[in-house]
C-alpha cells in the first residue's frame, strides 16, 4: 500500500550493515527510485566504494554533519519528497541517526525524532525510509525503544510489522526529565519589563568567558535571544535563563510557564509569510542539541553548543 513505510533494520555488525544495505540502495537502483543514504562518513565512503559505477545513482550525506542535531533530520526527507517525489515513483532513502557516537543526551533526542518521522510523513508521498541499528553494539534498551518507534521491522532478512510498535502514543513535548543544572551555573530571571538588550549583553558575556566571539558568539546570542522571545510572547511573560559549561560543552536554557502543542514545530522550515514559529526552527539551526520538555508547570528548552567545534 502507498504511503511511508519507516522500518528498523536491525543488523548484526559491519559486514550485514553492508550486505543488506548495499542489496537495498541497489533494489532502488535498479527500479530507477530516487534513492538517499544519510550514514556516517564511514559508511558514505564504503558504500559508494562498494556500488562502484553506480554511486552516481544514489545521493549521499554525511549524518554526523547533517544530523549532528537530530532536529535537523527531517527537512532532508522533506527535500528528498519534494525534489523527486511528485512523479509516482517511489523514493527510498537509509537514515542512520542512532550510532555508538551518540551521547546518551544526542541519543535520546535522536530516538524522539523517530518518534516524530511517524507524524511528519503520516500523509505524506510514497517512500520507504530503513533506520539501521546495530545489534551488537547498543543497549538493549536502545534497540526495544527502536521497535516501538518503527512501524516495521528488518530483522533476520525478514520485513514484518513490529509488534512493538504503537500508533497514537506519542507523548508531546516529551516529560522525561533532564539533568539539574550544576550549583554554579549562572542565572537571570527575566520579564516583560527585561530589556532584550541587557539579554543580550549578557548572553554575550558568557560567550567572551568560553573564548568565542565573532560568527560562534553571535550564534549563540540569537539562539538563546529566540528562546527567551518566545517566552516573553508565548510562555507567560517571564522565565529563568541559565548558562554553565560542562566539559568541552556549553549550555544555554530557558524555564517558563509555557507548553508547545505542536511536535513539528523547530523540525520545519517556518511559513515565510506567518507570524511566529521562528525561534526553534532557529535555535535548531545553530546549536548542536535542543532539548524540549514538559515540566508539571511549564516548560524547558535546553541548548547546547560544542566548544571545540
Amino acid at each position: 500500500m502507498p504511503g511511508f513505510r519507516h522500518e528498523v533494520l536491525l543488523h548484526g555488525g559491519e559486514r550485514d550493515f553492508h550486505r543488506r544495505v548495499l542489496a537495498f540502495l541497489r533494489e532502488g537502483i535498479a527500479a530507477r527510485e530516487p534513492t538517499m543514504a544519510v550514514v556516517s562518513a564511514d559508511h558514505v565512503r564504503s558504500l559508494r566504494a562498494a556500488l562502484g559505477a553506480h554511486a552516481d545513482a544514489v545521493h549521499f550525506a554525511d549524518m554526523d554533519v547533517v544530523g549532528l542535531n537530530p532536529a535537523r533530520i527531517i527537512p532532508v526527507w522533506e527535500q528528498l519528497l519534494d525534489e523527486h517525489g511528485r512523479d509516482g515513483r517511489r523514493c527510498r532513502a537509509v537514515g542512520e541517526p542512532v550510532s555508538v557516537r551518540r551521547d546518551p543526551a544526542a541519543l535520546e533526542e535522536c530516538e524522539i525524532h523517530e518518534a516524530l518521522l511517524n507524524v511528519a510523513f503520516a500523509d505524506s508521498g510514497d517512500w520507504w525510509l530503513v533506520c539501521p541499528y546495530d545489534e551488537h553494539a547498543l543497549p538493549a534498551d536502545v534497540i526495544e525503544r527502536a521497535r516501538a518507534n518503527h512501524p516495521y521491522v528488518w530483522c533476520d532478512g525478514v520485513h514484518e510489522a513490529s509488534p512493538s510498535h504503537r500508533p497514537g502514543e506519542l507523548t508531546w513535548p516529551p516529560k522525561s526529565e533532564l539533568p539539574e543544572p550544576p550549583l554554579d551555573a549562572r542565572a537571570y530571571e527575566f520579564t516583560r519589563e527585561t530589556s532584550l538588550h541587557a539579554i543580550r549583553g549578557l548572553l554575550e558575556n558568557v560567550a567572551t568567558a568560553v573564548g568565542w566571539g565573532g560568527q560562534r558568539r553571535d550564534d549563540l546570542v540569537l539562539a538563546v535571544h529566540e528562546l527567551v522571545t518566545n517566552t516573553l510572547r508565548h510562555g507567560g511573560g517571564h522565565g529563568v535563563l541559565r548558562a554553565w559549561r560542562d566539559g568541552h560543552d556549553l549550555f544555554c536554557e530557558v524555564r517558563d510557564a509555557g507548553h508547545i502543542d505542536d511536535p513539528l514545530v523547530g523540525r520545519r522550515a517556518p511559513d515565510p509569510t506567518g507570524v511566529g514559529g521562528r525561534g526553534l526552527w532557529i535555535a535548531n539551526q545553530l546549536c548542536d542539541l535542543v532539548q524540549i520538555r514538559q515540566r508539571c508547570d511549564g516548560l524547558t528548552v535546553r541548548v547546547r553548543k560544542k566548544l571545540d567545534a
